[in-house]
Protein backbone atom coordinates (compact mmCIF):
# COMPACT_ATOMS: atom_id res chain seq x y z
CA UNK A 1 0.00 0.00 0.00
CA UNK A 2 0.97 3.59 -1.09
CA UNK A 3 2.41 5.81 1.74
CA UNK A 4 -0.41 8.22 2.96
CA UNK A 5 -2.93 6.29 0.93
CA UNK A 6 -5.22 7.56 4.03
CA UNK A 7 -4.20 11.23 4.56
CA UNK A 8 -6.84 12.52 2.34
CA UNK A 9 -9.60 11.20 5.22
CA UNK A 10 -7.72 10.66 7.83
CA UNK A 11 -9.30 12.06 11.44
CA UNK A 12 -7.01 15.26 11.34
CA UNK A 13 -7.80 19.36 11.60
CA UNK A 14 -7.26 18.97 7.23
CA UNK A 15 -10.35 16.70 7.54
CA UNK A 16 -13.74 18.79 6.87
CA UNK A 17 -16.14 16.44 8.89
CA UNK A 18 -13.23 17.13 11.76
CA UNK A 19 -15.52 18.90 14.21
CA UNK A 20 -17.88 16.52 13.88
CA UNK A 21 -15.26 13.51 14.55
CA UNK A 22 -13.72 15.91 17.74
CA UNK A 23 -17.43 16.44 18.92
CA UNK A 24 -18.16 14.85 22.59
CA UNK A 25 -21.72 14.47 23.90
CA UNK A 26 -20.11 15.80 27.39
CA UNK A 27 -18.30 18.30 26.82
CA UNK A 28 -14.87 18.21 28.51
CA UNK A 29 -13.29 21.26 30.69
CA UNK A 30 -11.27 24.04 28.49
CA UNK A 31 -8.19 26.40 28.74
CA UNK A 32 -8.14 29.45 26.74
CA UNK A 33 -4.17 28.42 26.04
CA UNK A 34 -4.90 24.44 25.37
CA UNK A 35 -1.72 22.84 23.39
CA UNK A 36 -3.27 19.77 23.04
CA UNK A 37 -5.79 18.18 20.44
CA UNK A 38 -8.56 16.83 21.24
CA UNK A 39 -6.89 12.67 20.25
CA UNK A 40 -4.22 13.91 22.69
CA UNK A 41 -5.99 14.78 25.42
CA UNK A 42 -7.95 11.64 24.89
CA UNK A 43 -4.25 9.94 25.05
CA UNK A 44 -3.71 11.46 28.14
CA UNK A 45 -6.70 11.01 29.81
CA UNK A 46 -6.50 7.11 29.40
CA UNK A 47 -2.56 7.05 30.18
CA UNK A 48 -3.88 8.36 34.16
CA UNK A 49 -6.49 6.21 34.15
CA UNK A 50 -7.21 4.39 37.48
CA UNK A 51 -8.58 1.87 34.44
CA UNK A 52 -5.81 1.70 32.92
CA UNK A 53 -3.48 0.51 35.80
CA UNK A 54 -5.50 -2.49 36.01
CA UNK A 55 -3.29 -3.65 33.22
CA UNK A 56 -0.88 -4.09 35.24
CA UNK A 57 0.14 -8.08 36.46
CA UNK A 58 -3.00 -8.90 34.10
CA UNK A 59 -2.19 -11.31 31.07
CA UNK A 60 -3.94 -13.58 29.13
CA UNK A 61 -3.79 -16.58 31.08
CA UNK A 62 -1.23 -16.00 33.47
CA UNK A 63 -0.67 -13.94 36.95
CA UNK A 64 2.42 -12.16 36.69
CA UNK A 65 4.56 -11.65 39.75
CA UNK A 66 7.44 -13.97 39.63
CA UNK A 67 7.85 -14.46 35.73
CA UNK A 68 9.47 -11.62 34.69
CA UNK A 69 9.21 -12.94 30.91
CA UNK A 70 5.63 -13.15 31.12
CA UNK A 71 3.90 -10.10 29.08
CA UNK A 72 1.33 -8.11 30.92
CA UNK A 73 -1.40 -6.37 29.12
CA UNK A 74 0.34 -3.10 30.22
CA UNK A 75 3.22 -4.12 28.36
CA UNK A 76 0.85 -5.29 25.46
CA UNK A 77 -0.80 -2.04 24.83
CA UNK A 78 2.43 -0.26 24.34
CA UNK A 79 3.78 -3.16 21.70
CA UNK A 80 0.17 -2.64 19.70
CA UNK A 81 0.93 1.30 19.98
CA UNK A 82 4.47 1.26 18.54
CA UNK A 83 3.17 -0.76 15.42
CA UNK A 84 -0.33 1.00 15.22
CA UNK A 85 1.83 3.83 15.36
CA UNK A 86 4.24 3.21 12.82
CA UNK A 87 1.30 1.96 10.00
CA UNK A 88 -0.37 5.01 11.06
CA UNK A 89 1.80 7.04 10.46
CA UNK A 90 3.11 5.66 6.93
CA UNK A 91 -0.64 5.69 5.79
CA UNK A 92 -1.14 9.12 7.00
CA UNK A 93 -4.06 8.75 9.52
CA UNK A 94 -3.90 10.34 12.98
CA UNK A 95 -0.95 9.23 15.17
CA UNK A 96 -2.28 11.19 17.88
CA UNK A 97 -5.89 9.08 17.93
CA UNK A 98 -4.04 6.13 16.91
CA UNK A 99 -1.95 6.63 20.09
CA UNK A 100 -5.67 6.89 21.87
CA UNK A 101 -7.04 4.01 20.32
CA UNK A 102 -3.51 1.72 21.10
CA UNK A 103 -3.40 2.21 24.79
CA UNK A 104 -7.56 2.27 25.37
CA UNK A 105 -8.37 -1.13 23.54
CA UNK A 106 -7.84 -3.50 26.48
CA UNK A 107 -9.62 -1.96 29.12
CA UNK A 108 -12.19 -3.62 30.87
CA UNK A 109 -11.20 -6.90 29.22
CA UNK A 110 -11.54 -10.23 31.86
CA UNK A 111 -7.83 -10.35 33.25
CA UNK A 112 -7.69 -14.13 32.14
CA UNK A 113 -8.68 -14.57 28.71
CA UNK A 114 -11.57 -15.57 27.08
CA UNK A 115 -13.42 -18.14 29.65
CA UNK A 116 -13.68 -14.74 31.76
CA UNK A 117 -14.53 -12.39 28.95
CA UNK A 118 -17.46 -15.42 28.19
CA UNK A 119 -18.33 -15.48 32.27
CA UNK A 120 -18.53 -11.83 32.08
CA UNK A 121 -21.47 -11.66 29.25
CA UNK A 122 -23.91 -14.11 31.01
CA UNK A 123 -23.79 -12.65 34.24
CA UNK A 124 -26.95 -10.94 33.60
CA UNK A 125 -28.48 -14.19 33.81
CA UNK A 126 -26.16 -15.91 36.54
CA UNK A 127 -29.03 -14.82 39.15
CA UNK A 128 -31.75 -16.27 37.14
CA UNK A 129 -29.73 -19.34 36.12
CA UNK A 130 -28.61 -19.67 40.06
CA UNK A 131 -32.29 -19.45 41.37
CA UNK A 132 -33.25 -22.42 39.20
CA UNK A 133 -29.99 -24.36 40.16
CA UNK A 134 -30.69 -24.03 44.16
CA UNK A 135 -34.43 -25.10 43.63
CA UNK A 136 -33.68 -28.09 41.35
CA UNK A 137 -31.03 -28.92 44.57
CA UNK A 138 -33.12 -28.24 47.16
CA UNK A 139 -35.77 -30.46 45.51
CA UNK A 140 -33.11 -33.10 44.89
CA UNK A 141 -32.04 -32.89 48.31
CA UNK A 142 -35.48 -32.94 49.68
CA UNK A 143 -36.95 -36.00 47.53
CA UNK A 144 -33.33 -37.84 47.69
CA UNK A 145 -33.64 -37.90 43.94
CA UNK A 146 -30.46 -36.76 42.17
CA UNK A 147 -31.80 -37.10 38.83
CA UNK A 148 -33.31 -33.30 39.46
CA UNK A 149 -30.09 -31.57 40.00
CA UNK A 150 -27.70 -34.31 37.36
CA UNK A 151 -30.44 -33.14 34.91
CA UNK A 152 -30.00 -29.46 35.19
CA UNK A 153 -25.91 -30.11 35.41
CA UNK A 154 -26.18 -31.11 31.51
CA UNK A 155 -28.60 -28.39 30.73
CA UNK A 156 -26.58 -25.24 32.08
CA UNK A 157 -23.45 -27.06 31.32
CA UNK A 158 -24.47 -26.41 27.68
CA UNK A 159 -26.94 -23.16 28.02
CA UNK A 160 -23.98 -20.99 29.24
CA UNK A 161 -21.81 -21.63 26.84
CA UNK A 162 -24.58 -21.20 24.08
CA UNK A 163 -25.67 -17.85 25.68
CA UNK A 164 -21.78 -16.68 25.52
CA UNK A 165 -21.81 -17.35 21.59
CA UNK A 166 -24.22 -15.49 21.42
CA UNK A 167 -23.52 -12.54 23.06
CA UNK A 168 -20.42 -12.60 20.82
CA UNK A 169 -22.29 -12.40 17.77
CA UNK A 170 -24.55 -9.65 18.85
CA UNK A 171 -21.26 -7.44 19.24
CA UNK A 172 -19.22 -9.33 16.51
CA UNK A 173 -16.76 -10.26 18.84
CA UNK A 174 -14.98 -12.84 16.75
CA UNK A 175 -14.57 -10.33 13.86
CA UNK A 176 -12.77 -8.45 15.99
CA UNK A 177 -10.77 -10.96 17.43
CA UNK A 178 -9.75 -12.54 14.20
CA UNK A 179 -8.78 -8.77 12.95
CA UNK A 180 -6.70 -8.48 16.31
CA UNK A 181 -5.18 -11.37 15.65
CA UNK A 182 -6.30 -13.93 17.13
CA UNK A 183 -6.36 -17.89 15.83
CA UNK A 184 -9.33 -19.39 15.32
CA UNK A 185 -8.58 -22.84 16.79
CA UNK A 186 -8.43 -20.50 20.19
CA UNK A 187 -11.89 -19.02 19.82
CA UNK A 188 -13.13 -22.45 19.18
CA UNK A 189 -11.35 -23.81 22.06
CA UNK A 190 -12.69 -21.30 24.31
CA UNK A 191 -15.66 -21.76 24.19
CA UNK A 192 -15.35 -26.08 24.45
CA UNK A 193 -13.07 -25.27 27.61
CA UNK A 194 -16.24 -23.18 29.52
CA UNK A 195 -18.42 -25.91 28.67
CA UNK A 196 -16.08 -27.78 30.60
CA UNK A 197 -15.56 -25.27 33.28
CA UNK A 198 -19.09 -24.75 33.56
CA UNK A 199 -19.66 -28.61 33.99
CA UNK A 200 -17.13 -29.06 36.77
CA UNK A 201 -18.42 -26.22 38.72
CA UNK A 202 -21.95 -27.29 38.58
CA UNK A 203 -21.03 -31.18 39.42
CA UNK A 204 -19.04 -29.87 42.60
CA UNK A 205 -21.74 -29.17 44.67
CA UNK A 206 -22.99 -32.81 43.97
CA UNK A 207 -20.39 -33.89 46.26
CA UNK A 208 -22.69 -32.82 49.31
CA UNK A 209 -25.78 -35.31 48.37
CA UNK A 210 -23.46 -38.24 49.95
CA UNK A 211 -23.05 -36.65 53.17
CA UNK A 212 -27.34 -37.70 53.19
CA UNK A 213 -26.74 -41.39 54.21
CA UNK A 214 -29.52 -42.40 51.83
CA UNK A 215 -27.52 -41.16 49.13
CA UNK A 216 -24.22 -42.51 50.01
CA UNK A 217 -24.52 -45.13 47.26
CA UNK A 218 -22.46 -46.20 44.08
CA UNK A 219 -26.16 -45.70 42.14
CA UNK A 220 -25.54 -41.84 43.27
CA UNK A 221 -22.21 -41.92 41.87
CA UNK A 222 -23.43 -44.21 38.47
CA UNK A 223 -25.69 -40.97 38.37
CA UNK A 224 -23.67 -38.54 38.03
CA UNK A 225 -20.66 -40.10 36.25
CA UNK A 226 -23.46 -40.62 33.55
CA UNK A 227 -24.57 -37.18 33.50
CA UNK A 228 -21.50 -36.03 33.00
CA UNK A 229 -20.77 -38.42 30.29
CA UNK A 230 -24.47 -36.90 28.72
CA UNK A 231 -22.39 -33.39 29.53
CA UNK A 232 -19.87 -33.95 27.03
CA UNK A 233 -22.44 -36.12 24.61
CA UNK A 234 -24.34 -33.16 24.36
CA UNK A 235 -21.72 -30.52 23.77
CA UNK A 236 -19.93 -32.86 21.31
CA UNK A 237 -23.17 -32.75 19.21
CA UNK A 238 -24.20 -29.32 19.57
CA UNK A 239 -21.40 -26.91 19.94
CA UNK A 240 -20.00 -27.98 16.13
CA UNK A 241 -23.31 -27.23 14.81
CA UNK A 242 -23.93 -23.68 16.85
CA UNK A 243 -20.17 -23.01 15.86
CA UNK A 244 -21.44 -23.29 11.88
CA UNK A 245 -24.97 -21.83 11.91
CA UNK A 246 -24.59 -19.49 14.63
CA UNK A 247 -27.00 -19.58 17.65
CA UNK A 248 -29.86 -17.68 15.79
CA UNK A 249 -30.34 -20.67 13.18
CA UNK A 250 -29.58 -23.45 15.82
CA UNK A 251 -32.48 -22.54 18.18
CA UNK A 252 -34.16 -25.36 16.99
CA UNK A 253 -31.40 -27.50 17.54
CA UNK A 254 -31.36 -25.91 20.87
CA UNK A 255 -34.84 -26.74 21.64
CA UNK A 256 -34.22 -30.51 20.30
CA UNK A 257 -31.59 -30.50 23.12
CA UNK A 258 -33.94 -29.44 26.06
CA UNK A 259 -36.40 -31.87 25.19
CA UNK A 260 -33.51 -34.80 24.76
CA UNK A 261 -31.82 -33.74 28.53
CA UNK A 262 -35.38 -34.30 29.79
CA UNK A 263 -35.77 -37.79 28.01
CA UNK A 264 -32.75 -38.56 29.45
CA UNK A 265 -33.60 -37.90 32.68
CA UNK A 266 -35.93 -40.85 32.57
CA UNK A 267 -34.40 -43.06 30.21
CA UNK A 268 -30.80 -43.08 31.93
CA UNK A 269 -32.10 -44.67 34.67
CA UNK A 270 -33.97 -47.40 32.92
CA UNK A 271 -31.07 -47.99 30.62
CA UNK A 272 -28.91 -48.67 32.96
CA UNK A 273 -30.73 -51.12 34.64
CA UNK A 274 -31.66 -53.32 31.31
CA UNK A 275 -28.08 -52.87 30.77
CA UNK A 276 -25.78 -56.87 31.32
CA UNK A 277 -22.86 -54.72 32.40
CA UNK A 278 -24.55 -53.11 35.25
CA UNK A 279 -25.31 -49.34 36.11
CA UNK A 280 -21.62 -48.44 36.81
CA UNK A 281 -20.04 -49.62 34.19
CA UNK A 282 -22.42 -48.01 31.99
CA UNK A 283 -21.89 -44.81 33.72
CA UNK A 284 -18.02 -44.64 32.84
CA UNK A 285 -19.18 -46.11 29.38
CA UNK A 286 -21.23 -42.75 28.84
CA UNK A 287 -18.66 -40.81 30.68
CA UNK A 288 -16.29 -42.11 27.85
CA UNK A 289 -17.85 -41.81 25.18
CA UNK A 290 -18.65 -38.22 26.12
CA UNK A 291 -14.60 -37.28 26.95
CA UNK A 292 -13.28 -40.01 23.66
CA UNK A 293 -16.23 -37.63 21.25
CA UNK A 294 -14.34 -34.14 22.80
CA UNK A 295 -11.65 -34.70 20.12
CA UNK A 296 -13.51 -35.35 16.80
CA UNK A 297 -15.84 -32.95 17.58
CA UNK A 298 -13.00 -30.01 18.18
CA UNK A 299 -12.12 -31.37 14.57
CA UNK A 300 -15.37 -30.89 13.10
CA UNK A 301 -16.23 -27.56 15.02
CA UNK A 302 -12.99 -26.15 14.07
CA UNK A 303 -13.23 -26.98 10.07
CA UNK A 304 -16.51 -25.31 10.46
CA UNK A 305 -15.86 -22.69 12.32
CA UNK A 306 -12.97 -21.78 9.60
CA UNK A 307 -15.26 -21.33 6.57
CA UNK A 308 -17.19 -18.95 8.12
CA UNK A 309 -16.42 -14.94 6.93
CA UNK A 310 -16.82 -12.51 9.90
Amino acid sequence: MNRNAFKTVAATEDNERYAELVARPEPLYSRPDEIRSPFARDYTRILHSTAFRRLKHKTQVFYNVDNDHVCTRLEHVAHVESVANTIAKYLGLNDELTRAISFGHDIGHAPFGLICKDLKNVRGQAAYYGVILAVLYAVAFWTKNVYFYAGAVVFFSVTVPVSAIAYDEKDEWDAFALAAGMRRRDLVLGRYLLCLSVALCLLLPSAAFFAVEELRTAETLSVFLAYGGITLLVADLLLPFVLKVGTEKARAAFTLMVLGVLALGGGVAALTQLLPVGAAAASYILLALGAVGCVPSYMIALRLYSARNF
